[in-house]
């Protein structure tokens, strides 16, 4: 795959657990890696729960290599203001330098 293929400048983070003065925890996101990307938009559900309407846009997203990823961290797209969880993690089977990442992003 071509380098110019990955054109999208991405956060990985990864979740922190803080315990706050009065004893309980707050989740919040710290930088694990910024990587280029590729993001593919590929489906989207939408389902009604608890009289609730929640949508789920799906993505695939390659990046090079980076054995440190896991499954539970998220990808921040700032240029286009989205969060995406990471849901599962697959080595692009055409070429070993890449990682897809499948993802999830609740609007």
């Amino acid at each position: 795959m071509e380098a110019g293929k990955l054109r999208h400048r991405i956060t990985i983070e990864v979740a922190t657990n803080t315990r706050t003065a009065a004893g309980s925890t707050t989740q919040s996101w710290a930088t694990h890696a910024t990587v280029w990307a590729r993001i593919l938009n590929f489906g989207g559900t939408e389902r009604v729960t608890a009289n609730q309407v929640e949508s789920r846009v799906t993505h695939k997203v390659q990046i090079r290599n980076l054995s440190t990823v896991t499954t539970g961290m998220r990808v921040n797209d700032t240029d286009k203001s989205r969060i995406l969880n990471i849901l599962a993690i697959e080595g692009d089977e055409t070429n070993e330098q890449y990682t897809w990442l499948h993802c999830a992003r609740v609007i």
